[in-house]
């Protein structure tokens, strides 16, 4: 797993292997100070997510490893915003993606078969708006994601 982490950031990061955050669960957190902690992502593959942090923290999943031209292939992004999502006991907001190639609320538990949606297309990280958007393509997020970038609030 390539990681771009801009500096100050902090969030945590579940993953999960099935979609509706079950199988096996994986915590990474990033710290402010610099470095990460927790479960290795190598060579695991996830199909569902949660992520907490301060409001505008951006974690953006990528099934390219490149450094540039990353968004020429498919590419979610995940950004903890205002109305959005849900507290964490411990009081963060956090945001939830039961299934990282569908597009479902953001507090949701579970994907929802029968209103499946794909979320808000964009070709550049730039023009993204709302808590989730990205770029799909041929290949499916699910078990693809080779890079993790995290974007701290602006």
């Amino acid at each position: 797993m390539e990681w771009h982490i801009a500096p100050h950031s902090r969030v945590d990061i579940h993953v999960f292997s099935g979609i509706n955050f079950s199988g096996e669960r994986r915590i990474t957190n990033i710290h402010a100070a610099g470095g990460r902690q927790g479960s290795s992502l190598n060579n695991f593959a996830f199909r569902s997510i949660a992520i907490s942090g301060p409001i505008g923290t951006t974690v953006v999943l990528c099934t390219s490893v490149l450094d540039i031209g990353w968004e020429a292939r498919p590419w979610r992004a995940l950004r903890v915003i205002k109305g959005e999502g849900f507290e964490t006991k411990e009081g963060k907001r956090a945001i939830r993606a039961p299934d990282l190639d569908w597009f479902d609320a953001s507090n949701a538990h579970r994907t929802d078969p029968d209103f499946q949606q794909t979320f808000p297309q964009v070709t550049k990280f730039e023009e993204g708006t709302g808590w989730s958007f990205g770029q799909s393509g041929s290949m499916l997020l699910n078990d693809n994601i080779k890079q993790i970038r995290v974007f701290r609030p602006r």
